[in-house]
């Protein structure tokens, strides 16, 4: 797993943070926070998206914003790029533990999961975090982003502390 702050300059990464909390950014609504079958009960679990591109389609007038990013991440092959919104709660709630990517969408090739990446840019910097399955916690800071296993399962965090928490989801090769 890699960690590094201060991902991109400055300019850069203003764009981006003006760009998806500006009030013309197009926003959707998602019912549930993870993609499993499992039903979540609790009023939090909902969250905003906006899908940029899911291989192989461009879904986002927006995707140049992410130029910067993906020329860092030294993308070959880019899976898809999502932006997740969420709103505070009263108390921090993790959603549950998944995989951005699963392995019948990559044709159950073990090889082809052991060479994707998935990258959490942190837009903004808040009290929510990404959790992974052995325990290890990456907090929002806002232009850090964390590079790690497709394979390795994560969930990421409600908030309690600012009006909003924006992360992008990379999976790529």
């Amino acid at each position: 797993m890699q960690i590094i702050d201060n991902f991109l300059k400055k300019e850069d990464y203003f764009n981006i943070l003006n760009t998806l909390s500006g009030p013309a950014f197009d926003w959707h609504f998602n019912n549930t926070v993870s993609y499993s079958y499992t039903v979540n009960n609790s009023l939090n679990d909902f969250q905003f998206t906006h899908v940029f591109y899911k291989n192989p389609n461009l879904t986002s007038q927006y995707f140049p914003i992410l130029d910067p990013i993906i020329r860092n991440l030294n993308c070959d092959v880019l899976i898809r790029a999502k932006a997740n919104f969420r709103t505070p709660t009263s108390s921090i709630e993790e959603s549950e533990l998944h995989q951005d990517i699963s392995y019948s969408s990559l044709y159950n090739k073990q090889d082809v999961m052991a060479a994707l990446k998935t990258a959490i840019y942190y837009v903004n910097t808040n009290d929510g975090y990404t959790l992974f399955e052995d325990g290890t916690k990456i907090e929002s800071v806002a232009n850090r982003i964390a590079i790690f296993s497709g394979k390795l399962n994560h969930s990421g965090s409600t908030h309690t502390d600012s009006k909003y928490r924006i992360v992008i989801n990379f999976n790529y090769f």
